[in-house]
């Protein structure tokens, strides 16, 4: 909510909230490992947990890092405003993109190639 208001508030900024989904953090483990009996947790919580966990469903924070990383240098203004998880695919797509165009600028910089256009696959329909 607090992003759509910004994002309307403020037209000439890109704000977007990114959520990474569940990472394994100390507080993860803290969670899991909190002994059955303890009135630290309520046990359905914690069962969710550590179920989460065991499914595979807990990931690293690399990767939702990295995607908020690349966001902060740049976040597409077509998504001001939006709230989305770290491995949407328009965010994929757009980091494609950008890595493609990133590594061609490279390659005619390096021939001594200027000005030439870029293809990417998004515009070689």
């Amino acid at each position: 909510m607090v992003t759509a208001c910004l994002a309307k508030e403020e037209p000439s900024i890109s704000v977007v909230a990114v959520t990474p989904g569940m990472v394994e953090t100390n507080m993860q483990r803290t969670m899991r490992s909190y002994p059955r009996d303890s009135d630290q947790m309520d046990i359905k919580t914690q069962e969710y947990f550590i179920k989460a966990h065991s499914d595979g469903l807990v990931g690293t924070t690399d990767p939702p890092a990295s995607t908020i990383a690349w966001m902060a240098l740049h976040v597409p203004h077509e998504i001001s405003g939006e709230y989305l998880r770290w491995n949407d695919a328009r965010l994929t797509q757009w980091i494609n993109q950008s890595i493609t165009r990133q590594n061609a600028e490279t390659v005619r910089t390096a021939a001594g190639i200027v000005n030439v256009p870029t293809t990417t696959a998004a515009s070689s329909n």
